[in-house]
Order: C-alpha cells, then sequence, then structure tokens
C-alpha cells in the first residue's frame, strides 16, 4: 500500500490581493510561511509520522513548502513542473475582480463550468489534470509501499482529487482545498482511495486558517 499526502502551498500575498497566480511564480507570505511551519511541526500528530519521499512543483510558494515539510523528516524534495497550478494566460496577475468586469462569461465558466474554461494563452483543466495525473502515476509506480508527500497548488489538487474519485471536471470547484491543506490517499496497487480531504488539522490551534480558493 503505497500512502500520498497531497499537499497544498502556504498563504501568498496574492491570496490575500485576490490575484489569479496560475504559474506566476510567487512566493509565501509571512503567514504562509508560519502555516507551513505549523504543517511540518504537526506532521507526525496528524498525518504521518514518516515519510519517504517528497514531490513539489517547481513554483516557489509550493516549493517552499515541501521543503518545510523536507527539512522536519531530512528528505530531500523532487522538483516536477508538471505539479505547476493551472496556466490562466491572459489572467495571470490579475485582479478577480478586474476580470469580472473585462471578461464575465469566461469568468463565470471558471466556477461554473470549467471543464469548458480555457483562457487565452492559458491551458484547460482537462490538460492540468492529464499532466497532474502523468506525474501522480509514475510517483506512485516509483515508490511502492512508501509514504510520499505531493506539494502543489489548489486548482490542480482538485483535477487529481477528481481524477481519483472519477468525478467530472465540472465538479473540482466541489472539494475546498484551503492553504496548507493536507490529503491523504492510499493507492493498492489498482486503484486510489480517499481518505482525507482538506484537512487544516495543524492550523487549529493558531490564527493561520485561511479561507481563499
Amino acid at each position: 500500500m503505497t500512502k500520498l499526502i497531497l499537499v497544498r502551498h502556504g498563504q501568498t500575498e496574492w491570496n490575500i490581493t485576490g490575484r489569479f497566480q496560475g504559474q506566476s511564480d510567487t512566493i509565501l507570505s509571512e503567514v504562509g510561511r508560519k502555516q507551513a511551519r505549523l504543517l511540518a511541526e504537526n506532521f507526525e500528530t496528524y498525518y504521518s509520522n514518516k515519510v519517504d519521499a517528497i514531490y513539489s512543483s517547481d513554483l516557489k510558494r509550493a516549493f517552499e513548502t515541501a521543503e518545510t515539510i523536507g527539512k522536519k523528516f531530512s528528505v530531500d524534495v523532487k522538483p516536477d513542473p508538471r505539479l505547476r497550478e493551472i496556466h490562466f494566460g491572459k489572467w495571470e496577475g490579475e485582479e478577480f475582480e478586474a476580470v469580472r468586469k473585462s471578461d464575465p462569461e469566461m469568468l463565470s465558466n471558471l466556477f461554473e463550468r470549467p471543464d469548458l474554461l480555457k483562457v487565452d494563452g492559458g491551458e484547460s483543466f482537462a490538460e492540468v489534470q492529464n499532466r497532474a495525473m502523468e506525474s501522480i502515476n509514475e510517483i506512485v509506480a516509483a515508490n511502492p509501499n512508501k509514504i510520499v508527500v505531493v506539494a502543489a497548488h489548489g486548482a490542480i489538487l482538485r483535477t487529481i482529487i477528481g481524477a481519483m474519485m472519477e468525478v467530472p471536471l465540472r465538479c473540482v470547484w466541489k472539494f475546498r482545498q484551503d492553504n496548507t491543506a493536507v490529503n491523504l490517499v492510499r493507492h493498492d496497487g489498482k486503484d486510489f482511495m480517499i481518505a482525507l480531504v482538506n484537512s487544516t488539522a495543524h492550523l487549529q490551534h493558531s490564527q493561520f486558517g485561511d479561507d481563499s480558493l
């Protein structure tokens, strides 16, 4: 049995100001770094007392979150660009409210029909899910009976969980993914089994919880 621990990155300034990050290489805010430290410090209590391998998106916000866990367990982080967030094309760096005014129909598709969304210069959710699951399947194959952390981003993690549960892409927003949220998945050599979704138990005694998408 392989155990996957899927983790979203900590908070960034763009999470706070409501900008589309996508593949823009933003860094963790001070709160995000504290969230990552709390995750690492409480990892054994809530999620696992052992980590054999860590993989991460190569974008700074996810990679730093992964490295914080890695230092706790003395495990090096392996970057994988296939675990990057969805590319939002012309929306990258734009504020949500500005896009709501300039591109209301397309923005509506983001939340109501993400399976139909493809912003100019960006990716579709299907393309993101395909590259994500290619990476996940390789990670599982390379780590039989191991405990593996995968650090990534909100939208791509939703597509991964959706693929594992065989849920249509139009439903990806039904899975919350808060900053430093943890999802536990087991793979028995054939199927994925979801054990936990969107846990922020490691933040429960702090003021660093987050409700951003």
